[in-house]
């Protein structure tokens, strides 16, 4: 849930601080500030510039918006009413009034939250919202001096040239569910597979080195095979060899360090045929960064470091197009370290070097998104079991006990809820582990395993979260764990589309919390992820949630996360909730331990409702965009016109609300299948107040122009 707000990291560099003044080109702005030691980072989303000049630490910051007016289209107040949003349960407005930035008049809003005072001062310059931010831990206000210099940043603002044009407007999508499915990748039957691994890793924490040997068996799917293709990251030294001997092998560089090697097998086989290959490689410094818009908290994608080793996304071992071969894994540690895997723990063995194997056994041939991960440290370990005998457990630092119980305890909640959705895993055992990137934060599922890193390792109180807010950190931090288990599910058990994936965990989250801190709870965390991607769209094209094209969109974020699972909302409710649990757990239980398309899902939802869901699923995922309705009340009728630029959405229970100007209300729930839909109303409406959606329930914008 936390990963809604996270900003995106593109890239920083540490500057000495220079007396002359600092200039920051991409928004304009010149401005001065104490910092001896700065980094610069950019966390820009399309039209939305973001630019933060930050110590080392992070702790003390200048940051520079330039925001798209519509993002903000009441300026300052509309910022305001954001921060206060998302704030806390600590958030404290100190003051907001009117102020100047660079000459131009503007509202300064000064506030606390989390540790933090934030003095923030905006004005409109041209069609963009600037905003000058400076924050820093309140004992560093507590010094007057200190607290004087920081107020003073905002007056030392310049702007360098002229205020940026109003941009061109956003070109909105049109493209068609048929359209869509064709930007699909094809899937290609393939000629070959892995089969089996059979992997040894060897790592030495102290030295930050890995050693890797993989016994991989090859199964031919047709006649002829003479060779296979396979990737790896990060290792080199690589050999693929058959009793002894060295296989021809060419490789090419990919994409974020891999490499494709393409391997000759000793003989052609024919379908059916099977051979085993060995594989070797190294790597001095086992280590990958990869900072990535698209996906922020992940950046470190795999460490071995003498405090915390983990792997994440690093393919040490050979792995093919299908990646669903069953696997033995053992990893090979220092005695006193304790290493945690996915799968079942078969042994753990001293050897005579002093090292420790640990052995584990991956039975199940599923698609895997990811390589299979573990996660190595000075371990104290905490496990319990579902009532359906699903066991989990935590690995975490010494000294974490009531934190390690806190997660155990809101692990069992949340599996107990998914499996009564969705049924039981496919594997009876799920560990997290808690790992120390050394860059950023890290909270990722892997199959079995799942890695959550110190950012998302807070308190969370006494885990009653009756009435609390879904912005809560406490209640964030839970929701990590929540998230993460769900994907074991809806990644793993059936591999769902990565980007439906990530918001129907979005839309599982909402309904634990719901469990736990009631339906207000929920509608709220609905609604905010219902104007979070309404406000998105002013940062660029809105586009279908399942195109491809959905990883290049700056909205990425809330088109997948925040966008399906209020369409899931949605579908929950136009089915009523019973019916939709049928179809949902009938969904999963008929797909486990498939990759399918969104048709495909689709099809066996609507199976297990009893109707067919294909118009749903077109128009909310295979669509962009939204209904946007204008309302009007006449003498005796109510109309109401859908003016979004694409083709009309179905809206079968579209709830209106209709006040009159004396204060007479009617509430009315409305069909609309139609360009413009007329009802006729006994009595005289002009003047009344029409409000589409009132409860905020459905995915609508409602327009007056």
């Amino acid at each position: 849930m936390s990963r809604w707000i996270i900003p995106l990291l593109l890239g920083f560099v540490a500057l000495p601080c220079s007396a002359e003044r600092v200039v920051d080109k991409p928004t304009g702005v010149s401005f001065e500030h104490p910092f001896d030691q700065y980094l610069i980072e950019d966390m820009s989303q399309g039209r939305a510039l973001v630019r933060m000049y930050a110590t080392p630490d992070h702790a003390q910051r200048v940051i520079i918006m330039s925001l798209p007016s519509a993002a903000a289209p009441e300026g300052m107040d509309s910022r305001r009413t954001a921060i206060a949003r998302l704030g806390g349960p600590d958030y404290v407005e100190h003051r907001y009034e009117p102020a100047t930035l660079a000459g131009l008049p503007a509202h300064a809003l000064e506030y606390s939250a989390q540790g933090l005072r934030v003095l923030e001062v905006g004005a409109m310059r041209g069609a963009a919202l600037l905003i000058v931010q400076v924050a820093a831990p309140e004992p560093v206000w507590e010094d007057p001096d200190q607290a004087a210099e920081y107020r003073a940043i905002p007056d030392t603002v310049r702007f360098e040239g002229e205020a940026a044009p109003e941009a061109a407007p956003i070109a909105p999508d049109l493209s068609t569910p048929e359209e869509v499915r064709a930007e699909w990748p094809a899937r290609a039957a393939p000629s070959w597979r892995i089969a089996h691994h059979e992997v040894r890793v060897r790592l030495d924490p102290g030295a930050g080195s890995a050693a890797v040997e993989d016994d991989l068996t090859i199964e031919a799917l047709e006649d002829g095979v003479g060779a296979i293709e396979v990737v790896t990251s990060v290792v080199t030294d690589v050999r693929f060899t058959h009793e002894g001997t060295d296989l021809p092998t060419v490789t090419t560089n990919g994409q974020h360090a891999s490499q494709r090697h393409e391997v000759t097998l000793p003989q052609a086989l024919d379908r059916g045929d099977t051979v085993t290959l060995r594989y070797t490689a190294h790597a001095q410094d086992y280590f990958q960064n990869v900072p990535n818009q698209t996906v922020a908290e992940v950046s470190v994608l795999g460490q071995v470091r003498e405090h915390s080793s983990y792997t994440s996304h690093v393919l040490y071992y050979p792995v093919d197009d299908g990646n669903d071969a069953t696997a033995t894994l053992g990893v090979t540690v220092p005695e006193g370290y304790v290493v945690a895997a996915g799968g079942e723990p078969v042994s753990v063995t001293e050897d005579e070097d002093g090292t420790v194997t640990c052995r584990f056994e991956n039975t199940l041939s599923v698609p895997r998104l990811l390589p299979f991960a573990w996660a190595v440290a000075r371990y104290v370990v905490r496990s319990a079991t579902t009532s359906s005998g699903m066991r989990i457990s935590w690995y975490g630092y010494e000294g974490e006990d009531a934190l390690l119980d806190q997660r155990l305890e809101v692990a069992l909640q949340a599996a107990e809820t998914f499996e009564a959705m969705m049924g039981p895993l496919p594997w009876g055992r799920v560990a997290f582990a808690h790992v120390t990137p050394e860059e950023r934060e890290m909270g990722v599922s892997t199959p079995g395993l799942i890695l959550v890193s110190d950012g998302f390792f807070g308190d969370f109180g006494d885990l009653d979260l009756t009435g609390r807010s879904v912005n809560d950190p406490e209640v964030l931090n839970a929701l990590v764990v929540v998230d993460e288990l769900s994907h074991q599910w809806n990644a793993y058990a059936v591999a769902l589309p990565n980007e439906f994936a990530e918001g129907v965990a979005t839309f599982l989250d909402l309904l634990w919390l719901r469990d736990q801190a009631g339906e207000e709870t929920y509608r709220s965390g609905m609604a905010e992820l219902t104007q979070a991607y309404v406000q998105s769209r002013a940062l660029g094209q809105d586009v279908p949630v399942a195109s491809p094209r959905v990883y290049q969109s700056p909205m990425y974020r809330t088109i997948a996360f925040a966008k399906v699972a209020v369409v899931l909302d949605m579908l929950m409710q136009y089915l009523g909730e019973d019916a939709f649990f049928e179809a949902w757990s009938g969904a999963f239980s008929a797909l486990i331990g498939a990759r399918p398309t969104y048709d495909e899902f689709f099809q066996a939802l609507s199976d297990g409702a009893g109707e067919n869901l294909t118009w749903f699923e077109e128009q909310w995922l295979l669509r962009a965009g939204l209904p946007q309705i204008r309302a009007e009340a006449r003498d005796g009728e109510l109309i109401l016109e859908q003016v979004q630029p694409q083709d009309v959405f179905v809206l079968p229970n579209l709830p209106v609300r209709v006040v009159t100007p004396d204060g007479r209300i009617r509430d009315l729930n409305l069909r609309m299948d139609q360009r413009v839909i007329v009802t006729a109303l006994e009595g005289d409406l002009r003047g009344a107040e029409v409000i589409v959606d009132p409860a905020k329930y459905l995915l609508v914008e409602q327009v007056f122009e």
